[in-house]
């Protein structure tokens, strides 16, 4: 595998572990903090699920 290939391998990696943490946090927050608009969060969870 040439270099180029496994350094993008290793930044897709570190992107997905930030995507999931993002998640995580965001699945937490979202039952801590009211949204105040509801047909905005409904849509939001669509992209999170």
């Amino acid at each position: 595998m040439p270099d180029g290939a496994a350094e993008n391998r290793e930044e897709a990696e570190v992107w997905r572990g930030k995507l999931v943490a993002f998640r995580k946090l965001y699945g937490v927050l979202s039952q801590v903090i009211p949204h105040q608009d509801s047909e905005l969060e409904r849509s939001t969870c669509t992209f999170v699920t």
